[in-house]
């Protein structure tokens, strides 16, 4: 009897299903692909991407025309701004534009004229296949500002440096083995600088060896050879006296760069950069010289705050130029930075920050000391 009525009731359903129209099987596993298709084109990030910020401050600085005597002090105003352009490289081509901007001008003070630093760069790289990619990257650069030139120069110590920078590097990089890469390049530039400064060409061949630490950081070390080329400037005997021909620099310098993320969620992080650069004129070794360079950066970044110390030197120690006679000491420089810098973010788009920077300068030859300590402090905004 139950056998029965199961068949019965088994009849009854198949009679009643084929009186119903049929309907397209619909799986609960297998979601509407159209649906999924603009899943994934939402969360596919675009190729082309821009990004772009302005800021604006104020602040002093003590010491605006980097003197040893008698140091003019002023108040400043300052605006800038900083724009990136980015291609992902979805075919094996990737492109980067960058340019950034800066004008400060001094308040009440007619000696110190305004500084301004404007910097574009466009960069294109292509993946070759089997580890191998070649890049080209442009550079512009228009400064208007005072620096220390007494390193490389003989009758200015610091001047109001006005010029333009245009660069071209090609390069060309391979993996070696996981987590290493080596890259060389070839930068090409001409430095156009105003009087009193002497304008120059400049070749520099580098090759930089990489050896990633994964999320812990990265290890660089690099060499370069620079030959530079004045349009005027002669050179000098070992007493400073004009020789004929025009002055030309050959120096070698090797570079390490280690840098560090010291936990695992990446807030606390150092940069260090130790450098060795050897000078050599083509005239009598005025301007042959042994650079010893350091610099250490620690940062720390988290929930809105970003906190950084930098201190840096730079030491030169020259072979034949005298302080001031033939039997005078060998002169000899050492340049000091340090820069405490802190921000906060108030929202996703603005950013209030300060900053203290000091410079020094200890010479044997007292024209060329100086100290400037720079206060300042603004805003950002993220477009």
């Amino acid at each position: 009897m139950a056998a029965f009525l199961v068949t019965g009731w088994g009849v009854a359903v198949a009679m009643l299903a084929a009186d119903v129209p049929s309907q397209p099987a619909v799986s609960r596993d297998s979601p509407d692909e159209a649906a999924l298709t603009e899943l994934e084109r939402l969360a596919r990030p675009p190729v082309w991407s821009t990004d772009g910020s302005v800021r604006a401050g104020g602040g002093y600085r003590d010491n605006v025309l980097l003197s040893s005597f008698q140091p003019v002090a002023a108040g400043f105003a300052s605006v800038g701004g900083d724009f990136t352009l980015h291609r992902l490289p979805v075919d094996g081509t990737e492109v980067s534009c960058f340019a950034t901007g800066d004008y400060l001008a001094f308040v009440d003070e007619p000696a110190a004229d305004p500084e301004a630093l404007i910097l574009t760069q466009a960069g294109l790289t292509r993946d070759l296949g089997r580890a191998w990619a070649a890049g080209l990257e442009g550079r512009y650069v228009f400064l208007n500002q005072v620096f220390d030139v007494s390193a490389t120069e003989a009758e200015v110590s610091t001047v109001l440096a006005r010029g333009h920078l245009i660069s071209l590097t090609p390069s060309l990089s391979r993996e070696l083995a996981p987590n290493w890469t080596a890259e060389a390049a070839c930068e090409g530039s001409r430095q156009i600088f105003d009087a009193p400064l002497d304008s120059y060409w400049e070749i520099t061949p580098a090759g930089t060896l990489t050896r990633l630490l994964g999320r812990r950081g990265e290890l660089a070390l690099t060499y370069h050879y620079e030959r530079r080329w004045y349009d005027e400037r002669q050179p000098l005997a070992a007493d400073g006296t004009p020789l004929p021909g025009r002055l030309r620099f050959d120096s070698h310098e090797v570079e390490l760069r280690p840098r560090v993320y010291w936990d695992a969620a990446r807030h606390w992080s150092t940069r260090l950069r130790l450098g060795l650069l050897v000078n050599r004129d083509n005239g009598g070794g005025y301007f042959d010289y042994t650079r010893y360079a350091a610099a250490l950066q620690l940062r720390y970044r988290a929930a809105g705050w970003t906190v950084q110390a930098e201190v840096r030197g730079v030491r030169y120690d020259y072979e034949i130029r005298r302080v001031a006679g033939p039997y005078s000491p060998l002169r000899r420089k050492t340049d000091w930075g340090l820069r405490l810098r802190a921000e906060r973010q108030l929202s996703p788009r603005w950013t209030v920050f300060a900053q203290w920077d000091r410079e020094s300068s200890d010479d044997r030859q007292p024209a060329s000391d100086y100290t400037a300590n720079t206060v300042q402090v603004g805003w950002e905004w993220e477009l």
